[in-house]
């Protein structure tokens, strides 16, 4: 999340090589998905306020979002985004740790 995607995206591209596929999501605005060749590598937005700063999210990989979130919750996470379907990417959540730091995890779409 950024308060000038702009040049968040002239700086990744830049610095890694990043081209930007552009998702619209509708009055959440547009997210960039950052990709290298033919890879996706990371994502970026504008942050809904310029009061909310700047901050990343890492993302892990997990093979059950459901079961790791609940998981997370159960030893103290804050989930701030419960298990979400994504379409063409996966299930996501997103949580805060119980030091409050954020993490997302990531159950990618198979592809058959």
């Amino acid at each position: 999340m950024t308060t000038d995607a702009g040049a968040a995206l002239a700086f990744y591209e830049g610095v890694f090589g990043y081209t930007r596929q552009p998702w619209d999501m509708g009055e959440k605005g547009i997210y960039y998905v950052l990709n290298y060749g033919d890879k996706p590598r990371a994502g970026l937005m504008a942050t809904p306020t310029p009061e909310s700063g700047c901050f990343w999210i890492p993302y892990v990989a997990v093979a059950a979002c459901d079961t790791i979130a609940a998981s997370a919750k159960g030893l103290g996470a804050e989930v701030v985004m419960p298990p979400t379907d994504i379409p063409d990417v996966g299930r996501i959540a997103v949580f805060l740790d119980r030091m409050r730091a954020p993490l997302g995890i990531l159950q990618a779409e198979s592809r058959a």
